[in-house]
């Protein structure tokens, strides 16, 4: 298990126990500037002001001209006189201009905003930070929280005490609109009594995540840290790269403590925030599945639970639809492909477990709830087009009905119900244009992007990226089987699919894709050398071998003709056998 999904658990399991302590590196994917870099420009500011220029050194020019070292205090009253002034000379650093704002400059970043998810949903009750920017406020802001901010000793007279309070920012080194800051090494080197014995109240009883802090620097809170031995919560350090000397010192100092190496803040809040969202939803529909499970069981026991059956999957259809986010716009990357398949397994898990344990114990006189709730799964496959929409972005709203489908189909492959692969089957839906009806799946399969694109997005090197994705985002549903097991049943699913695409697309006039099929990870399995030892391969023979009696035909499928069955078999193969796909 990862650091991040260590941290995950933890902080689920003990919410609000995790204190944040963020330093500059939090806010530099923003724009912002560090605090010596400010430092540096207000002294040129200065010296530009007396008509002077800097020959060498920015800070050495300012110490032979002042005898004291450049800070931030010292600078401003030098170069304006009243508050009000030191804000509007500070603004720019901080607040972003037209041309930031169209760039996005200046705003909250990723992890600012995935901060701030945490903090709504209690994970995160403090946040200490030596930074002077409001980026964090902003975020919390815009999530509907209100922190209580302490910047000075004379914050914590009307502060709310840490237990009781929703949410605290520590504020070490100041804020910009304030203009009392602290960044030379004097400065950092000690704070007042009150704030010294606040800090450490936070560092005793909270476990600690620093993020973009380096330890270096900030000698009064590092030296809090180190005089807290004995840690109620464990303490992780990230760090870019290579962990600075400060965290090395800080890590040594107890068994509690851990350095994590993270690619960027914005990858590592972001990563946690989904890692703990997704801990605490499968923690609550855990019981809920499993509730609903057993609910589903006692309704198929008895003929007059039937109307409650029904009841039951059109409320939970319902629910589905009503949180099923439609993608017509929104600007198309590999991030929105992947999370477009964590919001349609999120929305679609009970209604698929649901519709798992129905597809295994159901009658035939009650496949029509599995038919029914497929349809109105497929209202949301098309649409409305009146305004503008990305191809790509348009196209995912296929993935919610493929997960769903492929879901069901891979029960009725284990489980021989080939009457509801009839029934899904058989569906059409208005075309995209409403100018006739076509088959579902004439326009919603695994082929819909080029596999180059889904590899680029999903960072894989697969021959049939889309239907990998798609077969590891409903492996989930299925944990009681054996991995390799359900490959091979996602696989006979597949090539049914194939099948069934060419038989029903060749009886149909209207069809402009008779001579092309789809093909899956099934074409990997028959090209292999393995490929006879496989349970594709073993259904293959038993059709073959049974012809007409095969439970197949009984059933409906390919219209209860072995040689209707036989013609797309021998067109689906000979597809796979010329091996275009490896190309």
């Amino acid at each position: 298990m990862d650091d991040c999904t260590k941290i995950a658990f933890s902080m689920q399991s003990n919410k609000g126990v995790y204190a944040l302590l963020l330093g500059s590196g939090i806010s530099v994917s923003a724009g912002i500037p560090t605090a010596w870099a400010i430092t540096k420009d207000l002294v040129h500011k200065l010296a530009a002001a007396l008509g002077e220029e800097i020959a060498g050194d920015w800070d050495t020019w300012y110490r032979n001209k002042y005898s004291e070292e450049p800070s931030y205090s010292l600078i401003l009253s030098k170069l304006v006189e009243t508050s009000s002034e030191r804000v509007n000379l500070m603004l720019p650093y901080f607040e972003p201009n037209d041309d930031e704002t169209e760039t996005g400059l200046k705003q909250p970043t990723v992890a600012h905003k995935a901060i701030a998810k945490l903090a709504k949903k209690g994970y995160i009750k403090m946040v200490v930070t030596t930074n002077f920017d409001r980026l964090l406020e902003l975020a919390l802001e815009n999530e509907g929280v209100t922190p209580q901010i302490v910047r000075c000793k004379e914050d914590l007279a009307h502060a709310i005490p840490i237990p009781h309070a929703p949410f605290t920012i520590l504020k070490l080194n100041g804020d910009y609109k304030d203009c009392q800051f602290r960044n030379t090494d004097v400065e950092l080197s000690s704070y007042p009594t009150e704030i010294l014995n606040y800090l450490h109240t936070i560092i005793s009883d909270f476990g600690l995540i620093t993020c973009g802090w380096s330890a270096d620097w900030d000698l009064a809170l590092t030296n809090e840290i180190k005089s807290v031995t004995n840690r109620r919560y464990p303490a992780y350090y990230t760090y870019l790269n290579q962990p600075s000397s400060g965290l090395n010192d800080l890590v040594q100092l107890s068994e509690q403590s851990k350095l994590i190496s993270i690619a960027n803040a914005d990858v590592f809040f972001s990563n946690l925030y989904e890692k703990v969202s997704a801990i605490e939803d499968s923690k609550e529909q855990a019981l809920d599945r499993d509730i609903l499970i057993a609910q589903v069981k006692r309704y198929l026991s008895k003929p007059e639970y039937r109307i409650k059956l029904y009841d039951l999957f059109e409320s939970l259809t319902k629910q589905v639809k009503k949180n099923t986010i439609i993608y017509t716009n929104q600007p198309f990357d590999g991030d929105l492909f992947k999370e477009a398949f964590r919001n349609a397994t999120n929305n679609l898990d009970l209604l698929i477990h649901a519709s798992i344990t129905l597809a295994r114990w159901v009658e035939a006189e009650d496949e029509i709830i599995l038919e029914d709730t497929f349809k109105v799964l497929l209202e949301n496959m098309y649409p409305d087009t009146t305004s503008s929409y990305y191809d790509n972005t348009y196209t995912l709203n296929i993935i919610p009905i493929l997960v769903y489908f492929y879901s069901i189909g891979v029960v009725c492959i284990i489980y021989k119900k080939y009457s509801i692969l009839k029934r899904l089957f058989q569906i059409k839906i208005c075309d995209k244009y409403h100018s006739h009806l076509t088959c579902w799946f004439e326009n919603c399969h695994t082929c819909k992007y080029a596999p180059y694109e889904v590899n680029q997005w999903i960072n894989k090197s697969y021959y049939f990226p889309f239907s990998e994705y798609l077969k590891g985002s409903i492996a989930s549903f299925f944990v009681n089987i054996k991995q390799t097991e359900f490959n091979e049943f996602f696989a006979i699913a597949e090539i049914m699919f194939s099948l069934n695409y060419n038989y029903s697309l060749c009886h149909d006039e209207t069809s402009i894709h008779k001579d092309w099929v789809p093909l899956g990870t099934y074409a990997t399995i028959i090209d292999s050398y393995s490929y006879q030892t496989t349970k594709l391969y073993e259904l293959l023979e038993n059709i073959n071998h049974q012809k007409c009696e095969h439970q197949i035909f009984k059933e409906g499928l390919f219209g209860g003709e072995f040689q209707s069955f036989v013609l797309v078999r021998d067109y689906v193969l000979h597809i796979v056998r010329e091996r275009r796909w490896l190309a």
